[in-house]
């Protein structure tokens, strides 16, 4: 079975890679990477089964560093979530403050399916949405949650416009003359009987 890498993209924990993956997935001889068998996360240009990736662009020695910096998170195994190197690692672990549409959508999906069938639809994608952002956030993964929450609010929002459309459209009926009145015939019609 060929060795499988773990590397450090953007900040990030990717892989597992065969080895002739890593050039298309940005290895640079001074990217760190893990394999089965190392004790903590060596630069790429260390590992002498990776020479020949880098044969066709020598590496800058500049760019090369001696080793990891120690107390950091090349000292963890692969598997744990990587700090977020755009965000303060004190908050690290935290939960994300974000707007949870979850229950909003809950909400809306109710009042659509009393109101407005169609809205139910746009509600029940507004929960799985809300659902998806909030599993995101908690992993650690920002851009996903972002994305999910943005879709979860919009379709929450255009549950919550149908119900308003189906909850006008039944008063606006009700209040109708035509519709009192066969009511009322409808009424005096059962009572004659």
């Amino acid at each position: 079975m060929a060795t499988l890498y773990y590397m450090i993209i953007e900040g990030r924990q990717a892989g597992p890679f065969p080895a002739e993956a890593l050039k298309a997935q940005g290895l640079m001889p001074d990217t760190y990477v893990w394999r089965e068998g190392l004790q903590n996360w060596v630069a790429a240009s260390q590992l002498p089964e990776l020479d020949y990736l880098f044969r066709a662009n020598p590496p800058m020695e500049s760019l090369s560093p001696s080793s990891p910096p120690s107390g950091s998170y090349y000292d963890r195994q692969p598997g744990t979530v990587p700090p977020d190197p755009y965000r303060d690692d004190s908050r690290y672990g935290e939960p994300v403050p974000h707007t949870n549409w979850l229950p909003w959508a809950v909400v809306a999906t109710v009042a659509a399916f009393l109101l407005s069938c169609i809205g139910m639809i746009f509600g029940i994608i507004g929960i799985v949405q809300a659902n998806k952002a909030n599993t995101a956030y908690q992993r650690g993964d920002f851009s996903i949650g972002d994305s999910a929450n943005s879709t979860a609010r919009l379709m929450t929002i255009i549950a919550f416009v149908f119900a308003a459309i189906g909850l006008f459209g039944s008063i606006w009926i009700f209040r109708s003359s035509d519709f009192m009145e066969n009511y009322q015939n409808m009424i005096r019609s059962m009572a004659n009987v």
